[in-house]
């Protein structure tokens, strides 16, 4: 970059790559990294189980309006059509909105 930010860029790498001399700021270092992969997998492991309780709510509402008679369902590739029968059912759109 003209601005000189490459060099910037360029020494904050070579200083983050740099091996301390000091041992216990070696393991200083090595117990943050750990504690941020455990936070990081714990995260993942929070958002894929709100993922999987938000898929089962999705098919339980639109088996329910399947068996209501309300409308059908259609399923096509990028997402889900519901056809209503005599209207639009505001509560199960508003619904399966804060669902996503």
């Amino acid at each position: 970059l003209p601005d000189g930010r490459a060099d910037e860029r360029d020494a904050g790498v070579r200083a983050s790559l740099t091996i301390p001399e000091d041992p216990g700021e070696l393991q200083d270092r090595y117990t943050r990294l750990v504690d941020e992969h455990r936070l990081l997998k714990e995260e993942r492991n929070e958002q894929q189980e709100k993922i999987k309780q938000m898929s089962t709510k999705f098919v339980r509402i639109m088996n329910d309006i399947k068996k209501s008679g309300h409308g059908t369902v259609m399923q096509l590739e990028d997402g889900v059509v519901l056809q209503k029968k005599g209207g639009r059912d505001l509560d199960a759109e508003s619904y399966i909105a804060m669902l996503q």
